[in-house]
């Protein structure tokens, strides 16, 4: 029997209007999902197409959000499932390149190490820099309050907002320049 290869790209482009939790699966297979809005004029026609990110691709929405627009691209996968009703024929829209076109003004929260290092992913800061940004503020522990967190990614978005008075900030909270 000759051997069968199906391979076929997808490209959407929309509007994010759901980012899904990663699903840990006991065989160790992650999938987490994101929801696009592909229609032109979501008014007269909504057209919500659900993509699936599997295994590290997941952490790639880590810093997407409701609202922003992406471009995403993947391949279109076919799977079959034996149930107690006979075998069911569906696809996937395996998504893995996702490029954020335009950000959704949106205030970004922060109450753990993870979220703060995807508000500093969001501006251009690895973890090296957020952990530096961290220590100059004082605050460097990773079991931080939660109001700590969050003062932190505040000072992250400003500093990216007024990068001169940022330059002068001695890391006091109280005297934030910004």
């Amino acid at each position: 029997m000759a051997e069968v290869k199906f391979t076929c790209r997808f490209q959407v482009a929309g509007k994010v209007l759901e980012v899904g939790e990663v699903q840990a699966f006991a065989s160790g297979f992650t999938k987490r999902t994101l929801v696009i809005e592909a229609s032109r004029d979501a008014e007269k026609r909504q057209n919500p197409i659900e993509l699936t990110l599997k295994k590290d691709d997941c952490a790639k929405a880590d810093t997407i959000g409701v609202g922003d627009f992406v471009e995403t691209e993947g391949f279109v996968e076919g799977h079959s499932w034996e149930g107690p009703n006979g075998v069911r024929h569906f696809i996937d829209l395996a998504a893995k390149s996702i490029i954020v076109t335009e950000r959704a003004e949106r205030p970004m929260k922060a109450s753990n190490w993870k979220e703060l290092l995807a508000v500093g992913a969001a501006y251009g800061e690895d973890e090296e820099a957020v952990t530096a940004r961290g220590k100059a503020f004082g605050k460097a522990s990773k079991d931080m309050q939660a109001a700590d967190w969050q003062a932190l990614a505040d000072a992250i978005i400003a500093a990216h907002a007024a990068p001169d008075a940022a330059e002068d900030w001695d890391g006091d909270p109280d005297d934030m320049p910004f």
